[in-house]
Formats: structure tokens, C-alpha cells, sequence
């Protein structure tokens, strides 16, 4: 990002130097115009035309994707623990496993007579 200073001389509606500054100066405009024509809220913002240079659908926008992330990382918290949960059933398929095992290798040994 990068910032363009106004040159002496030029009109306060100069073209912004990029969205983010088009949406401060939008934000500037209806803060002393009032607010915009479209009912903005992160549930519907999909369904609103995009207006990079509008401060209430950044603001909407910017709520529906953090909401997004937020229910994407609840997701793979879910995911995580589910796979938490099948690795410790493995863990202890494998300890009982490794007992039976175990028992027997002795019971071998036993019968071969290398342990009494």
C-alpha cells in the first residue's frame, strides 16, 4: 500500500490512492452525509453489490469473513479433537495388543523351556 500525497492545488475529491483510502474518504463523506442506501449486516453482504468505497459494506464484510474464519476454525478444532480422540482408541488397541503379545511370547518361552 502505498500513500499519494495530495499535490497544492488539487480539489479535496482527488481519486484515493487505493481501496483503503477510498474507503477512509467514503467513510469521511457519510459520517458527514449520513449513512448509505443499502442495509448492510454481515448475513446478507453476499447478496450486496461490492463497494470498496462504501465504510457500512467494508464494515459487513468485514464481519461475514471473520465470521466465516471463526466457524471454519471451530471446524478444525473439531477435526483436531476427533482425531485426537481416534489416535488415543489406537493407542490403547495397540497397549492391549502389545500385552496379549506379550503373554504370549512367555507362554512360548515356557513351553520351549528357556523360562521356567
Amino acid at each position: 500500500m502505498s500513500y499519494r500525497p495530495q499535490q497544492q492545488g488539487s480539489p479535496q475529491s482527488a481519486a484515493p490512492a487505493n481501496k483503503w483510502a477510498a474507503a477512509a474518504q467514503a467513510a469521511e463523506h457519510q459520517a458527514r452525509t449520513g449513512s448509505s442506501a443499502y442495509n448492510y449486516n454481515w448475513q446478507n453482504i453476499d447478496e450486496a453489490p461490492e463497494d470498496y468505497n462504501d465504510s457500512e459494506w467494508l464494515s459487513a464484510k468485514t464481519k461475514n469473513i471473520q465470521n466465516e474464519s471463526l466457524q471454519s476454525s471451530r471446524r478444525a478444532l473439531a477435526k483436531l479433537n476427533e482425531a485426537e480422540g481416534v489416535g488415543q482408541s489406537n493407542l490403547d488397541k495397540l497397549n492391549k495388543q502389545s500385552g496379549e503379545l506379550q503373554v504370549m511370547g512367555r507362554g512360548l518361552l515356557v513351553k520351549m523351556g528357556q523360562l521356567s
